[in-house]
C-alpha cells in the first residue's frame, strides 16, 4: 500500500511539472492522469467496459491523485496561479490591517 502511495505521488509530482493547467484543477489533474498513465486513450468500447477499466486497482480513485497534489502543493512546490493570487491577496490584507 505504501508502495502505491509513492507511485500515485510521484506520477502526480510528474504531471504538475509537465502540466502546469493540472495544478488548479483536479479534474483536469485525474485526466492528465488517466491519459498518461493508463490506456484509456486507446478506450474503443460501451461505457461498461470504460467504468469497469477505471475500477482496476491500476488505476487509483481521483482522491488519492488529489490528495497527493495537495501534499505537494503543501510543500511549496507547483503552485497553482489561484493559489499564487489567493496568497498575495492575503500578504495584501495583513499588509493593510497592520496599516490601521
Amino acid at each position: 500500500m505504501l508502495e502505491l502511495i509513492k507511485t500515485v505521488k510521484d506520477k502526480v509530482d510528474r504531471l504538475l511539472e509537465k502540466y502546469p493547467q493540472t495544478r488548479d484543477c483536479d479534474k483536469t489533474l485525474y485526466m492528465a492522469f488517466l491519459w498518461t498513465y493508463t490506456n484509456m486513450r486507446e478506450f474503443d468500447g460501451d461505457f461498461a467496459s470504460f467504468a469497469k477499466r477505471v475500477t482496476w486497482s491500476d488505476v487509483p480513485c481521483p482522491e488519492s491523485i488529489s490528495r497527493a497534489r495537495r501534499l505537494i502543493q503543501a510543500s511549496g512546490r507547483y503552485q497553482g496561479e489561484r493559489r499564487k493570487e489567493r496568497l498575495e491577496s492575503e500578504t495584501e490584507v495583513r499588509a493593510n490591517i497592520g496599516a490601521l
